[in-house]
């Protein structure tokens, strides 16, 4: 297997996939299997599990290591020049069009081009993304010709696409093109055995001399302060975690900083990085989107509109709100 080509622990992984946790270690088996295909790949997970870290793995461990990976931030891509960020136009394809310009398909020519929030996109720009699945070329804007491009697409998402496409935000047919492989992330609350490992990785690579830091490790006590934690943030939250205690260990000691910044756990936020006082008033905003909605006859693109804010924001707030049917309350 190509994963043979680095040295593989349960302390290091391979691609920094830190762990000895039976999760992780599905987690490699499933990139060694997958790297080798061209089939998409779907990766689920919520927000900080590592979706981009998978899937450069994915990248790395495939016979298409040499070419180029190309991450797209699908939720940054603004709506009108997606189109053109994604397949490219040609010079006069419209206002502001003065040269020709490549796509990142075409970037990602021999490579992998990877998908991040790919909820967030159109659809109609859907529907020419699963044209290109489908087919292997595309038409730059302004184009009279198509392209083939030679890619492999990952794409990405932390919402349940699933209730998406039941709400109407994403197409049935695009999520079968996407989901022909996937890999479930899991969430860090449920590996919580891998703590003290990512933790001692993170410090590893800011400290100078690393032959003291199994020292820096916390005592027994915090390590069950983090296990009993939710982590909303998953491995993002460690990792602040971690930079805090290296700014209060200098003056206070690592054990009074990890109790520092630990005892900040207690102030745990609700749900997916919702404060608590927010959640409290959930009844009020609750019936606030509703009227809002109501005044829209339920039209979630014209009522993003008027918030400002994407469809796929709406619909999440929606979605933890319970205003979508069978959604999570």
């Amino acid at each position: 297997m190509l994963l043979a080509k680095q040295k593989t622990s349960e302390v290091g992984g391979v691609h920094r996939l830190i762990g000895h946790s039976e999760s992780v270690r599905h987690l490699r088996e499933r990139i060694c299997t997958y790297a080798h295909s061209m089939l998409p790949v779907l990766i689920e997970g919520e927000t900080g599990t590592g979706k981009e870290l998978v899937a450069r793995a994915l990248h790395d461990e495939s016979p298409r290591s040499a070419g180029p990976f190309v991450p797209v931030d699908c939720g940054a891509l603004p709506e009108s020049l997606a189109e053109a960020e994604l397949f490219g136009h040609r010079r006069g394809a419209f206002t502001g069009a003065v040269v020709d310009r490549q796509g990142l398909v075409a970037v990602a020519e021999g490579g992998t081009l990877f998908l991040d929030e790919v909820e967030n996109l159109s659809l109609a720009l859907q529907a020419k993304l699963l044209r290109f699945l489908q087919t292997a070329d595309y038409r730059p804007l302004g184009a009279a010709r198509t392209v083939k491009a030679r890619v492999r697409v990952l794409a990405a998402s932390n919402v349940n696409l699933g209730e998406l496409v039941a709400a109407g935000g994403f197409r049935l047919d695009l999520l079968f093109r996407l989901d022909v492989l996937r890999i479930c992330l899991p969430p860090l609350r449920e590996r919580t055995e891998d703590l003290v490992l990512i933790a001692r990785d993170l410090l590893a690579r800011g400290t100078p001399c690393t032959a003291s830091v199994g020292s820096d490790i916390p005592g027994h006590e915090i390590v069950r302060h983090w296990a009993s934690h939710s982590w909303p943030g998953n491995v993002r939250e460690l990792i602040n975690l971690v930079e805090r205690a290296r700014v209060f260990a200098p003056g206070l000691g690592w054990p009074a900083a990890w109790r520092e910044v630990t005892a900040e756990l207690s102030a745990e936020r609700i749900g997916f990085g919702v404060p608590a006082r927010v959640a409290a008033g959930g009844a009020s905003e609750c019936g606030h989107l509703e009227s809002l909605l109501d005044r829209h006859r339920w039209q979630r693109a014209s009522a993003a509109r008027e918030l400002g804010i994407s469809r796929v924001t709406l619909w999440r707030r929606m979605r933890r709100l319970g205003l979508l049917p069978g959604a999570l309350t």
